[in-house]
């Protein structure tokens, strides 16, 4: 891969992999840095990278394969920073406050829902809902196949749903 494929897709694949990193460490900082890292190894590697069929999956999945790495060394789980929080909120509608509350307190309930789910299944939910990747895409990411990725995603979605309802439910009695 020479310099100019490499920009090509360090611009293409820089976002993807930064949320894809911030779903699994969830903090700014460490996503942030597992990026650069991840970008460092590519570039070190950048001439084996010539026959990859997919240079941005393999980045991704490479990504994916880092961050657990630092999970694993630091034997903990990040917590979301505030920072965050502030950015989401100031994509709400400032017009209706109640709205807004409302609207947080609800995506503060799915992310505590998603963060219970074995680590496959947030991933296959985050690579899919938030990153907008195919099926096929996501098989190559993580290795799965593609009827694995679609029960992880199935049972994901059925389980997040169950959650909700149940909480509904037993909020209204």
């Amino acid at each position: 891969m020479n310099r100019d494929e490499f920009k090509i897709l360090t611009m293409a694949a820089k976002n993807k992999m930064f949320r894809f990193a911030k779903s699994i460490l969830t903090r700014t900082e460490e996503a942030e840095d597992a990026v650069q890292e991840v970008f460092v190894k590519l570039w070190i590697k950048r001439d084996s990278l010539d026959g990859c069929k997919n240079p941005e999956a393999f980045a991704m999945a490479a990504t994916r394969n880092h961050c657990i790495d630092r999970i694993r060394a630091n034997k903990e789980r990040f917590f979301e920073s505030v920072d965050d929080e502030n950015k989401y909120a100031s994509n709400i509608d400032k017009d209706d406050p109640h709205r807004s509350l409302e609207l947080k307190d609800t995506r503060q309930r799915v992310m505590k829902m998603i963060d219970a789910f074995p680590e496959i299944r947030r991933t296959v939910m985050h690579l899919r809902e938030t990153e907008g990747l195919s099926v096929s895409e996501i098989s190559e990411i993580t290795g799965l196949t593609t009827g694995a990725v679609r029960t992880n995603l199935s049972r994901a979605r059925t389980k997040l749903r169950d959650m909700l309802t149940k909480e509904d439910n037993y909020e209204h009695r």
